[in-house]
């Protein structure tokens, strides 16, 4: 383990050093445009930015029959998903090998979970559509020290459109494999002093078998959501701004039976999710050097469900209040300020019902980031969090880059301290809770460059990354039908994220992308769940005419999987897939999806169905 760090680190720094001195073009060449905002509360553009952060161009990403968020994350560096079925099936992001308990999911920097779900995260990810949506940033590495719990292996930051311009209005249709119809409608512009933008949707599936159909299981699992989203800024004045949004997910599906080896049809299990986000904001500049930002937000989650062992129903609230005052008194500094408040309660009935429960945490944070010479960009954060039962936390983050002009070159470092707050349930839940536990703790860090050469056409980068989680909190057996929460694991994760970027002109590019990556449980020496070890993809965009023609290849590697207790090996796979757009006129635009075109037989979760070889098509009137 230790030799296969060690030449990890050491092919990283030769490529540094082999960038630096080969000087190829003159830095004035270099305009790299680039805007990320998650990982620092500010704009930083991709020519300093330590951090790995990967932006998802939504309306790229919709111009050929990218519509979902999961679709969207498919085949992003350092990131893995996994669906249990269809789309109805409980759903998982992971980041960089951490837990998916450990992936933090925000909406314009509200946080966005089930506070009682049973480790208190976000496992919806299937019902969550791209309306209204400007952007997806996926920050990759510990973000604790500015988001607080759950941002162990990174950050997803959902980010609204703002309205803008003269009113316009959209119209998207269409219809697929599986029995699959979409319609959405969008609506965005500035009236005056007011700007809004409105999105909705409605997705059917109606002949997706969940659990694998070679395994005799033939019954549909039909699957139904709606989302909305609507967003309204107003400005008083030229120094204050007041804004209200809301966001809105449904889904009604049929699921199958997780408990026996392998998952076996259900005739009569029947669930549905409800979730409302709401929140309000106040921004005001009070002069050149100084503003302020005040956000209060809440997220409602509803879980029902009808099956053959009886009802259940599951209700999460989460109240958030932030506050944030941003500081920038010289060109070279620039301080961030801020105090968090989130209030969770939660309460559910299953086999018994189980009371309202509570818990709190309150954090402050201070960030500075520095720009003493031209080229170097270095930011320090520290936060110190108080959980109401699992008590005080401190967290940092230390991240730089520098651009070594001559040869058009980035090197990059970060460390970081990350944690995750235990969970109603984990606390509190009748016969497993334990009062007294504390945050799961993490330590990570990562280096790596990036390079531009011949006037910006090729690019490519490598970074090394490790961390170590300690206090996993996991379920621990106390008698024959007995257990309990306990911070009892630890996991070590270390790998190397490359990528080469060739761009033949402004509507032509290529991207190879190759993730190697070791997630092991430190206590029994077993690979992680659900993680491949090896990750390659091909990305290819151009413009023919009129047409757009985007063809995907990704490679997954083996990944392990339990069920009943008993650990399965899931086969590697290649997915290869192929979007298409034609654009007649600024009106009217048509567009294709071909999904998993080898027809690759592939699991995600053990014994769960993933679509073979699928086909949509459909038409976008915009006016």
């Amino acid at each position: 383990m230790f030799r296969s760090k060690v030449l990890a680190v050491v092919l990283v720094v030769l490529a540094m050093v082999s960038g630096m001195v080969i000087p190829l073009y003159a830095a004035d060449d270099v305009e790299l445009e680039k805007i990320v905002v998650t990982p620092y509360l500010s704009n930083v553009s991709e020519k300093e930015d330590p951090s790995s952060t990967d932006v998802i161009d939504v309306g790229e990403d919709e111009s050929v029959g990218k519509l979902s968020f999961v679709d969207a994350i498919k085949g992003l560096q350092g990131v893995d998903y996994a669906i249990a079925g269809g789309l109805g099936g409980v759903s998982s992001v992971y980041i960089r090998g951490a837990d998916a308990y450990d992936t933090q999911l925000m909406l314009d920097g509200i946080r966005v979970y089930d506070p009682i779900n049973t480790q208190g995260y976000f496992s919806s990810y299937s019902y969550l559509s791209l309306d209204n949506l400007d952007k997806v940033e996926v920050s990759r590495g510990p973000f604790s020290s500015l988001y607080g719990s759950q941002s162990i292996g990174g950050s997803i930051n959902m980010i609204t459109h703002k309205g803008k311009g003269k009113p316009t209005f959209s119209y998207l249709q269409e219809i697929g494999s599986y029995n699959t119809y979409k319609e959405k409608i969008s609506t965005q512009g500035k009236l005056g002093k007011l700007a809004y933008s409105f999105g909705a949707s409605r997705t059917d599936v109606r002949s997706f078998y969940e659990t694998k159909f070679k395994n005799g299981n033939h019954e549909r699992d039909p699957f139904g959501n709606t989302n909305t989203s609507l967003r309204l800024d107003y400005e008083l004045n030229e120094n204050l701004e007041i804004g209200v949004s809301e966001r809105y997910s449904y889904a009604r599906y049929d699921y199958d039976n997780g408990w026996s080896a392998p998952p076996s049809d259900d005739l009569i299990n029947l669930s549905k999710f409800q979730q409302n986000i709401g929140a309000v904001y106040v921004k005001n500049r009070i002069n050149d050097s100084l503003s302020h930002k005040f956000t209060y937000g809440v997220v409602d989650t509803q879980r029902r469900g009808w099956e053959t062992g009886g009802d259940y129903w599951y209700r999460g609230k989460s109240n958030q209040f932030k506050y944030s005052l941003d500081y920038k008194p010289a060109l070279f500094y620039n301080l961030i300020a801020g105090y968090d408040y989130t209030g969770d309660t939660g309460e559910f009935y299953n086999y018994g019902s189980e009371p309202k429960h509570r818990a709190n945490s309150k954090g402050v944070y201070l960030e500075n980031i520095f720009r003493p010479i031209d080229n170097l960009f270095v930011s320090f954060i520290v936060r110190e969090e108080n959980h109401s039962t699992a008590g005080n936390n401190t967290t940092y983050g230390l991240s730089s880059s520098y651009f070594i002009e001559p040869t058009s070159t980035k090197i990059k470092f970060s460390l970081g301290t990350g944690f995750r707050a235990p969970s109603l349930y984990e606390l509190f839940g009748s016969y497993v809770g334990k009062r007294d536990l504390s945050p799961e703790k993490s330590k990570s860090g990562e280096i790596g460059f990036e390079q531009w050469l011949l006037d910006k056409k090729l690019s490519f980068g490598s970074t090394f990354f490790d961390t170590k989680i300690n206090n996993k909190i996991d379920y621990k057996a106390t008698g024959p039908y007995t257990g309990e929460y306990d911070n009892i694991g630890k996991a070590e994760i270390y790998g190397v994220e490359n990528f080469v970027e060739y761009r033949f002109n402004d509507d032509t590019s290529l991207r190879l992308t190759y993730d190697y990556m070791h997630a092991q449980n430190e206590e029994d020496k077993t690979r992680l769940l659900r993680r491949p070890e090896n990750k390659l993809g091909l990305l290819f965009n151009t413009m023919l005419g009129k047409l757009k023609v985007s063809p995907e290849l990704y490679y997954v590697g083996d990944r392990i999987d339990t069920c009943s207790s008993v650990n399965y090996k899931l086969k590697s796979y290649i997915l290869l897939n192929l979007g298409l757009n034609y654009k007649f006129n600024d009106n009217f635009e048509i567009f294709g999806r071909a999904e998993n075109i080898l027809n690759y037989d592939y699991q995600l979760v053990y014994g769960y169905e993933t679509p073979k070889a699928s086909f949509y098509a459909g038409a976008k009137f915009s006016f």
